[in-house]
């Protein structure tokens, strides 16, 4: 790079943890530290919620390709479909 007098460059950087892409299937039973989840092709609400219970804080869970907000509650009994 050229340096031009009186000009100056500032360089920021953040790390960057390399990770993968995996099914839901392959995550059953898991505990994962921070987890992205695609709501685009979700086939049933059984594979979000193992998807969305494979993290301990909801701070650590991440929704994308759905039209947020996204209202998340608990629900109890036969009809726990908790999307609304």
């Amino acid at each position: 790079m050229r340096h031009v007098p009186g000009t100056s460059y500032t360089r920021s950087q953040f790390p960057i943890v390399p990770t993968f892409a995996f099914t839901v299937h392959k995550w059953q039973s898991a505990t994962i530290d921070c987890v992205g989840i695609n709501l685009e092709n979700m086939f049933t609400h059984g594979q979000m919620y193992v998807a969305i219970s494979r993290v301990q804080k909801s701070e650590d869970l991440f929704l994308f390709g759905a039209h947020l907000p996204l209202v998340i509650r608990k629900k109890y009994g036969r009809e726990a479909d908790a999307i609304e």
